[in-house]
């Protein structure tokens, strides 16, 4: 009785495993593999898109940068440039109260 009742045991649990091996081989796997290139192609068109929209930013902002600005960005740095050449590293490590103070600056 012992025997057969293991007989019948391993046999159920063998019959198991290979009908969920046999589940896992023949639906579930492709199931998965297409998700998986679903997903795959989602990420793709996702960093396409992405990448188009960075460029077009991109553009935008070249567009809207004129050479005013960076004229007035140079007269920033030449103004700087001789307030450091007339004060000193003093006039350029200090703040602009100090420079009031001292009278470095036409600010």
């Amino acid at each position: 009785m012992a025997l057969t009742l293991l007989a019948h045991a391993l046999t159920s649990l063998a019959v198991m495993v290979m009908v969920i091996t046999l589940y896992h081989r023949w639906f579930l796997a492709p199931l998965l593999e297409k998700q998986r290139l679903a997903l795959q192609q989602s990420q793709e068109r996702a960093g396409q898109q992405l990448q188009q929209n960075l460029e077009q930013q991109l553009d935008t902002i070249k567009v809207k940068v004129t050479d005013s600005s960076f004229s007035g960005t140079t007269r920033q740095m030449l103004r700087f440039g001789s307030d450091l050449m007339e004060g000193g590293i003093s006039s350029f490590l200090s703040g602009p109260q100090d420079s009031k103070t001292n009278g470095h600056g036409d600010r």
